[in-house]
């Protein structure tokens, strides 16, 4: 970045991703802001980084923001001992800088005390007209500050990116390939689905009994949640696949399971059960960083978003092949004055002409519903939708200024189905069931 070191604070250099690319030991991301390219791969114990700047920068500068995690502690947490572990770590970087500056609090100090830990940070300069790739490796050791500089220089001994990158694929391919797939007998085949069929019926009795189906169960303890609800995939898996050719699992039950694991927040429990910080993920779509510092390591934003989507997948497909959706049946009226809802244009370009498409009135479960929209919590226990329609749009249905001031506030509001998705043709009343999107 070509800035001014007066313009550059610790907390306030951020920039959006202009595209990313993700392999086995490799990720590769631009930084929108700065028009820098980021790869980042990885030996046992060393990250390598490597930046490339714009050919003409000659003012380059690389943040080292070293207060965005000790604020949190630099430590690890090992479930099987009571000590705390520290991570000892070691940064190099290949290529001559003109100026470095240590900040706090985003001013420059001289020294640094052990007691400061949010807002310590670094600024290096560089000329990068010439060479604008810079290369950093970082090495990390549980044991002390000199054997992380042994590992980064043990490992990375000769700075090549590349090389480590290819080596890391080589690392996965030696421990993936361990594992073989053989037999293939019907009778092995029967056992396997069987044993699946035996685990989902497990996490549906956990639920029944926990409250959530687990996602790392050990010793009759729900254990510490992976990511997402990864339960779901399970339960799904063995629905998709029709697995229980015995039916012995109730399905019903099964998805109440998936249902609660979508909708209801566990709060202080989400270490443990269901999704943590499900309201976040519900109202904005990702799951925002967390100012309350109370779950540390295990908040992981960024792979629980993706998780709890594709855990949402699943469930989707099961309510799509199970017609489960929460409307059971819409009810569609004519207006008697017109008794044909639709009338066909002689032109043959063109599609149905709707005579009756405005809502006039909706009952939901027999009740007057004034409201032009419903949350999902009005009709996930099943519901029956039974709309009023005619030609003209209504001037006392859904116009109460108190209920469109309200809806404006609702994050799970559902709108009704398009009236042009349904032909209705010399019928006064249809009643039509509904499949799940």
């Amino acid at each position: 970045m070509d800035l001014p070191d007066d313009r550059l604070r610790l907390d306030g250099y951020s920039s959006r991703r202009s595209f990313e690319h993700f392999e086995v030991g490799y990720l590769k991301f631009g930084l929108e802001r700065y028009k820098i390219m980021v790869e980042l791969t990885a030996s046992r114990r060393t990250g390598v980084h490597r930046y490339t700047f714009p050919p003409s920068e000659n003012n380059a500068k690389v943040i080292l923001d070293l207060g965005h995690i000790l604020s949190f502690g630099w430590r690890y947490y090992d479930i099987c001992i009571t000590d705390v572990v520290y991570v000892n770590f070691i940064i190099y970087i290949h290529h001559l800088h003109n100026d470095y500056s240590a900040r706090y609090e985003n001013a420059a100090i001289t020294s640094i005390s052990h007691n400061q830990m949010k807002g310590i940070g670094a600024i290096l300069t560089f000329d990068t007209i010439k060479n604008p790739v810079i290369v950093s490796r970082v090495g990390i050791s549980f044991i002390s500050d000199d054997q992380a500089c042994e590992n980064a220089e043990s490992e990375v001994p000769d700075w090549d990116f590349d090389k480590t990158r290819d080596e890391a694929v080589n690392a996965w391919n030696k421990e993936l390939g361990r594992i073989q797939v053989g037999g293939g007998s019907i009778n092995v085949t029967e056992s396997f689905y069987k044993r699946a069929v035996d685990i989902t019926s497990s996490l549906i009795d956990i639920y029944v009994h926990e409250g959530y189906m687990p996602d790392g169960r050990s010793g009759s303890w729900n254990g510490i949640t992976q990511g997402g609800s990864n339960a779901d995939m399970v339960v799904a898996e063995t629905y998709l696949k029709k697995i229980d050719v015995s039916g012995k699992i109730d399905w019903e039950l099964a998805y109440k399971a998936l249902i609660k694991d979508a909708e209801v927040d566990p709060w202080e429990k989400g270490l443990s059960e269901g999704r943590l910080y499900l309201t976040d993920y519900k109202k904005y779509g990702y799951i925002p960083f967390p100012d309350d510092g109370k779950t540390g390591y295990a908040n992981a934003q960024c792979s629980r978003t993706l998780e709890y989507s594709a855990n949402d997948y699943s469930i989707g497909l099961v309510a799509q092949e199970s017609n489960s959706a929460p409307l059971n049946h819409v009810i569609i009226n004519s207006d008697t004055s017109n008794f044909d809802s639709t009338a066909t244009n002689n032109s043959s370009n063109s599609g149905p002409i709707y005579v009756n498409p405005y809502v006039q009135s909706v009952k939901i479960n027999d009740k007057i519903w004034e409201k032009t929209w419903f949350r999902h919590s009005d009709i996930s226990k099943g519901a029956i939708m039974e709309l009023q329609m005619g030609p003209k749009p209504s001037k006392v249905w859904g116009v109460d200024d108190d209920e469109i001031e309200k809806q404006k506030d609702v994050e799970d509001r559902v709108m009704p189905p398009s009236m042009s998705d349904y032909k209705i043709n010399t019928e006064e009343r249809l009643e039509t069931p509904l499949k799940s999107p």
